[in-house]
């Protein structure tokens, strides 16, 4: 009898501790919502900004004006403009937005404000895999972001540039035009968004490595152009932590994994190509009239130089993205 006393006594403590634990987790939630709703109160007081807001619809707490937009938010928009100006403030969640759908107001704010107003939000998809910190259609106005665009006009899309790959384009056109003639005479069907997605890719692999990555008659152009949709189609997925920052760790768990995962293949297509360049006799000796691939690995390895591997790697994937994703969704 005497000593069963402790044992009883343990599990007396042991249930009691259990007890309190499960009262813990059942008010958890509660104190959690209690404190996003004080923050969020704090952030619409009035008098925690100087600056006023254009007019705009009234806001709902948490989720702001997001149960607004509807199907076709490019109309829902329209409308508001109609019923508060050409120029609006609403929230989509915890982010206040500013929309302008006038051109006159357009003109005045990226004509006259344009250093201001040239940065971009940037999605939490695009910084999955640190993409935001090398492209050059997602830093801010910086010494990196300038360098870059120098780079890129004048070494990339300069006159003398462009005039020099004239023969390429009218060597791919003209494979097109052979290859749709080939097609009619053999009496066979043409997917027209598919050779059209494959002449484009062609000829930009030619511009910057001079060399094809697909062709008509193989299912290389189709996978290439499935790649660069998903990434396309990733970003633009809603994203919890676009509308909530604070919610960011969720996205790591849905969208950015599937973006990260089109984006290390795109990266890895990329990477096998310089690795053979880097690789060949001739890739530091080049002559001055290489591909944009041997112009920018001579730009890396000048002294001083301010571009990296790295840089070269995102700076291909925004050039091939940005040219390809109007014909991949054809």
């Amino acid at each position: 009898h005497i000593t069963g006393r402790p044992i009883l006594q343990i599990h007396h403590r042991q249930s009691i501790t259990q007890k309190h634990r499960m009262d813990y987790y059942a008010i958890l939630p509660g104190i959690l919502l209690f404190l996003w709703t004080c923050f969020y109160l704090l952030k619409l007081n009035p008098f925690s900004s100087t600056l006023p807001l254009p007019p705009g619809p009234r806001p709902l707490p948490i989720i702001g004006n997001l149960h607004q937009l509807g199907e076709r938010p490019y109309r829902t928009l329209a409308d508001l403009a109609k019923a508060y100006g050409p120029i609006i403030s609403i929230k989509f969640g915890s982010i206040t937005t500013i929309v302008v759908s006038s051109s006159d107001v357009a003109k005045e704010m990226f004509q006259k404000h344009d250093l201001a107003l040239s940065s971009r939000k940037v999605p939490a998809a695009v910084r999955a895999n640190g993409h935001d910190n090398f492209s050059i259609a997602w830093l801010p106005v910086n010494p990196k972001w300038r360098y870059l665009r120098k780079i890129s006009t004048i070494q990339l899309f300069s006159i003398q540039r462009l005039d020099a790959r004239q023969s390429l384009r009218q060597a791919k056109v003209a494979e097109l035009l052979g290859y749709v003639r080939k097609c009619s005479i053999s009496g066979e069907s043409v997917d027209i968004g598919k050779v059209a997605f494959t002449t484009l890719l062609n000829l930009l692999s030619n511009t910057f490595f001079s060399m094809d990555l697909a062709s008509y008659s193989s299912a290389a152009s189709g996978e290439f152009k499935e790649l660069v949709w998903k990434i396309v189609e990733e970003i633009g997925k809603p994203n919890l932590a676009d509308f909530f920052p604070s919610l960011g760790f969720i996205s790591k768990l849905s969208v950015n994994r599937e973006l990260m995962g089109y984006g290390n293949k795109l990266n890895e297509v990329f990477a096998k190509i310089i690795e053979e360049r880097l690789s060949a006799a001739d890739a530091s000796e080049g002559s001055g009239d290489g591909d944009v691939l041997d112009t920018l690995l001579r730009l890396m390895k000048e002294d001083d130089s301010e571009l990296s591997l790295d840089d070269i790697k995102h700076l291909l994937m925004d050039f091939f993205t940005a040219g390809t994703d109007t014909t991949s969704s054809t």
